[in-house]
Formats: C-alpha cells, structure tokens, sequence
C-alpha cells in the first residue's frame, strides 16, 4: 500500500479521471449562470429591492420599469423607471436608473443582499435657501454602505454641477463616512474628497474637505456643529484665481476662518496673495434669500486695469457676485486715484456699481455709480474739486484725444451721466458749476478712424484759448458743435450771449453761424474751409453797433468818432497763401474800404486802404488842439494808402492824406518786432500852415511807439512869422522823447536851422528849442508899430527852454540866451542923424527943438546893431546891446515880459562932454508909449551958457 501511496502514475490517473467532471461542473454552472436570471421572476422581488435601495438613500423607492440582471464581470441588477419619494428634508431627486451591485451567492441562496447602489443620471435639486443640513440617514445606521452617482447633476438655486460621479463610502459604526468624486464647473473638471466623522457625545462630528480644479486646489478642516452649521480653516491656491472668481488673472493663496450655516457659507480673517499683492478681507456666500457672493478685499494699491477685465469677464457668472474694493492708492488707465472706495455687482451678465469714490491728484473727488455690461454701461458721475485741471488725464484715459485742449484752473462741481459702448463714450445731463459758473448740455465721442466729437453745452463763462490749441486736430477728426455761452473771453476782451453752430467731417470745417455781442455791438460771422488741402472758401464777418472806441479798448476820446456806432463788412476767400480780404466800414460820417492779399504762411499781406471822412477838423478832433481845429477846419479827410505786411513788419509804400488844405504825400513802415513798435519813412507836402497854438495834449500816446522820420516841405506857414520854404528835416521819437529837426530851410533871403525837443519824461513836459538864422533880409517893418527895425540884414541864434503843454505855460516858465546880430540896416522910432544935427546946433532953443523933433519919430540907418539878450521866468532882457550910425553910436536896454504882454525899452546917446540923452519906450506890446529924456542934457547946456 506504501509503494501505491506514492506512485507518481496513480496520481496521474487520478487527476485524469477527476477532470471531465471538473469541467462538467464548470459548464453546468456558467449555463445555470447565463440561464437562470432569464427564468427567474424578479418582479416578486421588486419590493425587496426598493426597500434595499431605499434604506440606503433615505427615502422611499419604487422601480417601475424593466430589471435586468448580469453575474459577469459583477452580478449587477440594473432597473429603469425609478421614482423617488420626499424625505422630508427639501431635496428634490430623479434619476434614469438605478443599478444594484448583489451578492451572487445569497442571490443563489435566493436572498437578496445589497452590497452597492449606484443612481445613473440623478438630477438633485438641493432646497435654497435650506432650513437645514440635508443628511441621507442618521450616521449612526450608515453602515457598510458602498453608493455611487453617475453622470448626474447637482442643482443648487440655478447653479448646476454636470457631469457628477461620486462614490460614498460608509464602514462600521465607528468609520468615517467618505465621499470623493469629480464633477463639472463652468466647464472645468473639478475633483473632489469629503470625509465626515463619527459625532462624538456632544454631537460635533469632525469634517474635512478638499477639491481640485485644475492646478487650483482648496480645502478645508473642521467640525459640524450638533445644532447645526460649520466652522473651520480654509486654504486655498493655484496658478490663476480668476479661473474661480472674477478677478484678475495671477498667481494667488489664501488663509480665511471658515464657517457655515444653513442661510450664510463666510470666510473672513481673509489673508489674500494674488499676482503677488496682498489683500485681506472676507467672502461669504449667502444662500438667502437667493444664491449670492460676497467679496470684501482691503489692499495698499490696486492695478484697476486688470480689475476691469475681470469684471467685464465676470459679468457672466453662474450666481450674483458683489465684490468691495478699498485701497489708498490705484491706477486706471494710467490715472491716478487715491482713496478708492467701489463696490461692483456681477448678476446675469450685468456690472453694476451702487456706489463708487475715489480722489484724484490736485484734490478732485470722483464719485461713481451705475450699470451695464461689457459691452456697454452707463454711469452717474459726480465731482467735486478746486481745479478743474486735475481731470485733464482723464478724457484720454477714456480713449478722447483733444490734441492741445486744456481744462481752465477754476474750481469744478456737480454731476453727470456717462455711457460707454464698444462705439462711443456719450456725456449727458451735465449739471455743474466751472470756476462758478454753469455748465449743461452733453456731448459724444465716437471712436473709428476718424474720431467723430459731438457737443451741445450751454456754459456760463469761459475763456476760449483753452480751445484755441485743439484746432490743428480738426484735421483728423469729425466735430459737430453747438455753444451758447454767456460770456466768453478772447484776446483780453469779453464776448457776451455767445452762439456758435458748427461742424467738421471730412477735412471740411463749415461755420453756419456765430453770433456775439461785444462791446455793445453785435457780432455774426460764418465760414466754409476746406482742410486738405488748406483752404478759406468763404468767411463772412458782421458787426453792426457799439461805439468805436470800445471796441478797440481805447478812451472814446483818444480816437476819431470814438463814440460814434460801428457798421463793418468782411470776407475771406482763398488758399491760405493767397487769402483776398475785403472790408467796408462805416463810422458815422467816415467810410474806410481795405483790399488784401494776404499770406497766413508768411505771415504776409499787400494791398490798399481808403478812409474818407468829409469834415477833417471833426474827424481828427481827439488829436487836435483848438487852435490846430481851427486852422484846420474848412475842408475833409481822405487818406489813400498801399499797406504792406511781412512778419511784424508794417509798411504803407505810398500814402496820399489830405486834411483840410494840407496834402501830405510819402511812404512810412511800422515794425512791430521790437519792445515798442518803431515808425519810419519820409513824408513831403507842398505847403504845411502850421497851427498858431498847437498845444501838446496827449503827450502820453509818445511813448507807444518810437519814429524816425524825414519830411520835407516847399512852404511852411507858421503866423505871424514869414513863411519858411525848401524845409526839410527829421522827426525822431525815442522813449517819449520827440525831437523835431529843422535841418534846412529859406526864410526869404535867409537860411534857418533849427531843432525842437519835448521830453515828457520829468512830470511837466520840458520843450527845447534851437534856432539859427543867417542872412535874413528884412523888408517890413518888424514890429508894426515903434520901436520897429524896417530893413536890414539879421543873424540870429537861440536856445530857449520851456515847461508846460500849451503857451501860459511856456510863456511863464520860458529861459535860455541868445543873439540878434543886424547890419546894413534901418530902424524906426527915432532919427540919429537929426538928433546929432539937433546936438551941433548953438542956439539952445532951436537945439531943444531939434532934438525933441528926432526923438518923436522919424527913422536911423544903422551899419549894425547886435542885441543880445538872455530869458528867464518869460522875462527877455537886453544885455549890452548896441547900435552903430554914421551919427554915432547907441546903447539899448530893457526887455519883454512875455507871461504879462508888456515890455520896455531905453535907448541911450551919449554927448561928448555932457549928459546922455536917452529916448524910453514902455507898455503894452504893440502899442508902447514913449518918453524923451533930455531935461539933465537941455540943462548943462542952459547952465553952460551962463
């Protein structure tokens, strides 16, 4: 028996003969497998499944479609048609299918035993907000339980998650329940782990909780309270938060104490890193009484660029997002703010701000609120600054270039509406206050090619060189503008109920109409140009009213018809090469007419001016004494002129005035370049009557310009002196200071110079004047009545000065020196030779007689007779004058005293051994008295005799 025991063959044998019936089993029992769910009648066991199924959900069960059943791989039961009931805690559940994993040996047995239940396209519907925590059973029967989810959807106020596939693990009475899945969020897949502790004595059960999205992960540790809701830690990170949330794209972490309730999921204690900037704050997520999030973020700066986007991305959101932004400094667009405070509210593809502020460099505060999309928005702004200048940064930063605009310095405040779209930003309901004053209407700027502005605004004052440097873009752009202002300030001067209809599209700028009124006078103007190539094809100006001197700034009595009304007529037409100016103006009685070419790129101009007034004295009044209105007056005014212009450089090539009976003819040129314009050239005139008493009113209008100017004249006239011919000479005005040259001129036989000075520098204007007379022929007797010289050669040469505006003045502050030099001459008043005859004679009677005789008239021929003479105070005095006859010699003293008319003067003879025999003639100029002093002399004579 041994030796069969351990013989190798009889194994063999065996193992031979057991393996058909092994084999039999094996087919026996696959066939009973494939065969048996096919003949076995699962509707009585419908019940018993429900309730398997039911007891693991938590709530009740019933299968009403077709059960199929599979032992290989997994004996798996699936069943269609299921209907699940309420369980009482608000959760809405349906699904396709249902699929239970079976034990195959109890289902042999004929038992069945329910080791896994899986819902196949659940869709679950999570009550919001939830009066409670939903459960699935009371942990403590949860166990041995194995439940899946597949391809099912979770729904939660509107929020859905797709694509659900979860498993839920529960072990003994003392394991943990675990769940982990993946489902989809916003189209990204999202990984999850839960694990819920066993609730000790006190009903806290521990929990914790991770997901995955992409390279962002979160997690969170604690506990759930026993009356309900949860508090622990929160973590959070990954590559871009804005994949989660609508915020910019970066890098973040986070740190929060997390809690929870049925109606509030809150983080606070917020520590936020995101692009490397650190926040703190607090979320919550608030589930009624609807599905909301909450952000509160505090930093030291914000880059609101990036903010912005993520708001226009984020305005699309599964749920409401209101996101609470503070920091002390931020940038937008490249502008900077300081005190930012803005709450923003993502909802159902709209942005909405309630309220937003912030501050701008310069102290302008900003305040914002509104809605829209991202596409496009509108916005309640106010401001409140003292520089209206501070939002100079912002028109750019909103895409409007105003090349060269520029905002005044005044203080600005008020409100209005903004809109943005994709095409046009578009200002509304405007409601402020500039500098103090209004400002309304609206405007619209409209991006493309070529940016199209468009404006209506009624504005309370401005100064328009704040717009003057926008019109070199005009070229670029597309403008229709409406104005009425109040009061607009140009050039120093103000323009009152200003008007202005315009517009600029396609290189063309057309001015329909402008309307003003300055200076009492009313403005209409209008224009058609043409920007490329540059062109004026018609420009009208109008003005009609106000008085003359007004509107040139000046004094109505500093010009001529200065308060006279105003009726002018102009246009402009032309390359700005070639501009032809036409002008007509009316000023009461005077009529002025101008034709110009005009070169704007030089700048450049020629042409021609003609003023015509018909009464001169009354045209030219403002710059006329009396006395030059009177010798004036008789006869018009008619200026002629050829008017040139280059740069700052004015010239009139030929000039033709007439006034009265004085005709002046030249050509002068006036440069502007300088500090004071200068005035040169050379005028001629065949005959000038100057004016008695000329005067020197408005003296000051010398130091607005300086001249250099030649001047001839074949007669000059100046009363009672005999006429000046050939004279030529120069005027130079320097500072004020007029200097008037007499460099040659024929007085009769004679040849005078001399030079005329006023210097109104030293309070009352000082007058100098120099004159030298040669080879003056007298043929008149001069003065008309004795003492007079009759004929005769004259030499004469003076300097005299004076202070004062007209003749009192000079007469009583007259000074200086000088000489009358005569030779070959005769004198009236007195007759030498009969004096000396008279003198010869020995009979003292007849002597007497004879000298009383030559001392009551007659006449003297005189080889020379020098007077000289000095001035002081109006007071001329002789000073060693003498007279040379073949009869002897005479001394002469005395003098005028100009300020009272009167004068004197006593010519002395002497007698060879005896008294002086004078001759004395005092009085009233023109009309002295004379008296004979012989008495000591008739005398000697007398007692010579005894």
């Amino acid at each position: 028996m041994a030796g069969n025991r351990h013989d190798p063959s009889g194994r063999a044998g065996v193992i031979r003969r057991l393996l058909p019936a092994v084999a039999l089993l094996l087919a026996l029992g696959t066939g009973a497998l494939l065969l048996l769910p096919a003949r076995i009648d699962w509707d009585r066991y419908r019940p018993a499944l429900a309730e398997h199924a039911g007891d693991r959900l938590g709530r009740r069960i019933a299968i009403n479609g077709a059960l199929r059943l599979r032992f290989l791989p997994e004996t798996v039961l699936e069943a269609d048609g299921i209907e699940v009931g309420p369980s009482g805690d608000g959760v809405e559940l349906t699904a396709a299918a249902l699929r239970l994993r079976l034990d195959p040996w109890h289902l042999l047995l004929g038992r069945i035993s329910v080791r896994e239940v899986a819902l196949v396209g659940a869709d679950i519907r999570l009550p919001w907000p939830p009066s409670r925590l939903p459960t699935l059973r009371p942990l403590g029967s949860l166990t041995a339980l194995d439940a899946r989810l597949e391809q099912s959807r979770i729904s939660v106020s509107g929020v859905s998650f797709d694509g659900v596939n979860a498993r839920l693990l529960a072990g003994g009475l003392a394991d943990a329940l675990s769940m982990e899945g993946r489902f989809a969020w916003r189209g990204q897949p999202v990984a999850f782990s839960a694990t819920l502790g066993r609730a000790g004595d006190d009903g806290v059960a521990p929990f914790d909780l991770s997901a995955q999205l992409g390279a962002a992960r979160v997690s969170t540790r604690g506990v759930l309270l026993a009356e309900g809701g949860y508090e622990g830690r929160l973590e959070a990170g990954g590559p871009d938060l804005s994949a989660v949330l609508p915020t910019p794209p970066g890098a973040f972490s986070a740190q929060a104490r997390l809690t929870a309730t049925a109606e509030l999921l809150a983080a606070d204690q917020l520590q936020l890193v995101l692009a490397g900037q650190q926040a703190r704050g607090g979320i919550s997520l608030r589930y009624a009484p609807t599905l909301r999030l909450d952000a509160s973020l505090l930093a030291s700066s914000y880059e609101l660029d990036a903010w912005e986007q993520a708001f226009r991305r984020g305005g699309t959101t599964a749920l409401p997002v209101s996101i609470d932004l503070s920091a002390e400094s931020a940038t937008l667009r490249g502008v900077r703010l300081r005190q930012l405070r803005v709450g923003v509210q993502l909802e159902q593809g709209r942005i909405r701000v309630p309220d937003g502020r912030a501050e701008l460099p310069g102290g302008m505060k900003l305040g914002i609120s509104g809605a829209g999309t991202a596409e496009a928005s509108e916005w309640r702004i106010s401001l409140d600054g003292p520089r209206a200048e501070a939002l100079s940064p912002v028109l750019p930063a909103l895409g409007i270039a105003l090349p060269g605009f520029a905002l005044p310095e005044g203080p600005l405040r008020g409100t209005l509406r903004l809109a943005l779209d994709a095409n046009q930003a578009t200002l509304s309901e405007m409601a402020l206050t500039l500098d103090g004053q209004p400002v309304r209407g609206g405007a619209s700027w409209r991006w493309g090619q070529r940016p199209f502005l468009g404006a209506g605004l009624e504005l309370g004052r401005i100064d328009l060189a704040n717009w003057m440097g926008t019109l070199p873009s005009l070229s670029a752009m597309d403008l229709e503008l409406r104005l009425s202002v109040a009061t607009a300030r140009w050039g120093g001067r103000d323009f009152d109920n200003l008007s202005l209809d315009g517009s600029a599209s396609g290189g063309r700028v057309v001015l329909r109409r402008l309307r003003a009124r300055h200076a009492g006078a009313e403005i209409t103007a209008a224009a058609n140009v043409t920007l490329s190539p540059l062109r004026v094809q018609e420009a009208t100006l109008e003005l009609e009213g106000g008085q003359l001197a007004q509107l040139l700034g000046t004094a109505p009595g500093a010009l001529p018809l200065g308060a006279a009304p105003v009726r002018l007529r102009a246009s402009l037409s032309g390359p700005p090469e070639q501009l032809a100016l036409r002008a007509e103006a009316d000023v009461e009685d005077a009529r002025a007419e101008a034709q110009l070419t005009l070169d704007a790129n030089e700048p450049r101009a020629q042409g021609s001016l003609t003023l015509r007034h018909p009464g001169a004295a009354r045209f030219l009044a403002p710059w006329l004494s009396p006395g030059m209105a009177e010798w004036i007056n008789g006869g018009s005014f008619a200026l002629i002129a050829n008017l040139g212009l280059r740069g700052r450089a004015l010239s009139a090539e030929s000039i033709d005035m007439l006034a009265g009976q004085q005709r002046v003819r030249g050509a002068l040129g006036l440069n502007l370049s300088g500090d004071r314009p200068r005035l040169t050239g050379q005028l001629s005139t065949e005959a000038l009557r100057l004016p008695e008493d000329p005067g020197l009113g408005g003296l000051g209008a010398l130091r607005a310009l300086d001249a250099e100017i030649t001047w001839r004249a074949d007669r000059m006239e100046l009363p009672p002196l005999p006429p000046v011919t050939e004279a030529r000479g120069g005027l130079r005005l320097d500072g004020g200071r007029l200097a008037l040259e007499l460099a040659e001129g024929r007085v009769q036989s004679g040849a005078l110079r001399g030079l005329l000075e006023i210097d109104p520098a030293e309070g009352l204007p000082r007058v100098n004047l120099t004159l030298n007379l040669d080879g003056l022929a007298v043929t008149e007797p001069l003065p008309a009545t004795p003492p007079q010289i009759l004929s005769g050669t004259a030499d004469m040469a003076l300097r005299l000065t004076a202070r004062g505006t007209a003749w009192p003045a000079w007469r009583s502050s007259l000074q200086g020196e000088g000489q009358v030099s005569m030779r070959d001459g005769t004198v009236g008043g007195l007759d030498m030779a009969a004096l000396a005859a008279g003198i010869a004679r020995t009979e003292t009677l007849e002597a007497q007689r004879a000298i009383q005789a030559a001392l009551a008239g007659g006449s003297t021929t005189f080889q020379r007779l020098m007077l000289p003479f000095a001035v002081q105070a109006g007071q001329f005095s002789l000073r060693g004058a003498t007279m040379g006859t073949e009869a002897g010699e005479a001394r002469l003293a005395g003098g005028i005293d100009l300020p009272r008319g009167v004068g004197e003067l006593r010519v002395t003879v002497p007698v060879p051994d005896a008294p002086e025999i004078g001759l004395w003639f005092n009085g009233r100029l023109g009309a002295m008295q004379r008296l004979a002093e012989t008495a000591r002399y008739m005398r000697w004579r007398i007692e010579r005799e005894r």
